[in-house]
């Protein structure tokens, strides 16, 4: 695979999602997705919300390098962390779902509206975890 276009409709075949299920995950149109899978559209600002939804390196994605896999040694211990703490955006992108018993695909899936309740829901439990 050599082409952006060719690497993002692999991982989009490996993951099963549709054109239009990748599109509603990731906020881009279906015909963004075709676009770029044709190679009509070459650049994306969407990159790293596609690599997050379709769970691969961003930088295989866009660049053909390295690993289309997350490595599991580049995955952030949830114990090294603590609630205000700042983490470095090479560590983000690749640990970037933080949660074990839900689907990326599922949450995408969800209406807008719908995920900003979850998000809301989430930052409350935080709060309330957070050591007085």
């Amino acid at each position: 695979m050599n082409t952006f276009s060719e690497r993002l409709r692999y991982a989009r075949e490996q993951r099963k999602f549709s054109q239009a299920a990748l599109a509603h995950a990731t906020g881009l149109s279906q015909g963004a997705i075709s676009s770029y899978e044709t190679g009509n559209r070459h650049s994306t600002k969407g990159i790293f919300k596609l690599a997050q939804v379709l769970n691969v390196n961003v930088t295989w994605l866009s660049l053909g390098t390295g690993p289309m896999e997350i490595q599991a040694h580049q995955a952030v211990s949830p114990s090294s962390q603590h609630v205000g703490d700042v983490i470095p955006t090479e560590r983000l992108l690749a640990n970037h779902w933080p949660f074990h018993q839900l689907r990326e695909a599922d949450f995408w899936a969800l209406s807008e509206s719908q995920r900003d309740i979850i998000d809301g829901m989430v930052a409350a439990l935080v709060k309330l975890l957070e050591p007085k």
